[in-house]
Parts: structure tokens; sequence; C-alpha cells
């Protein structure tokens, strides 16, 4: 996905294993964007339980 669509989506879910800045040491600043939530573990488990909770909605 491209920032732009990013910057204007209503919601960006982001899946990452800890906190850390990243190898660069450099902070994401879509990481504080309001719409963005962060989801924190493995990627494939979190978007597989993601996707799993959004079809019991």
């Amino acid at each position: 996905m491209t920032m732009q669509k990013k910057i204007k989506a209503r919601n960006v879910i982001i899946i990452k294993h800890g906190k850390g800045a990243g190898f660069s040491g450099v902070e994401n600043l879509l990481f504080f964007m309001d719409n963005t939530r962060m989801l924190y573990g493995d990627g494939q488990k979190m978007a597989s339980e993601l996707i799993a909770q959004v079809k019991e909605f």
C-alpha cells in the first residue's frame, strides 16, 4: 500500500514483533498517526487471528 493510501485510510493495522525502532533505529512516522493501530506478535499468526475475528463479526 502506498503512503498516500495509508494517510487517507480510515484505519491502518501494523503487525510488528515488538516496540523497538527497528534495524535502522529510525521511528516510522506512520506508527504515530491517529488512524494507525499496532498489533504486536508474529505476522502470519496475528494476520490469521485478525481475519478469523473479522469473519466472526
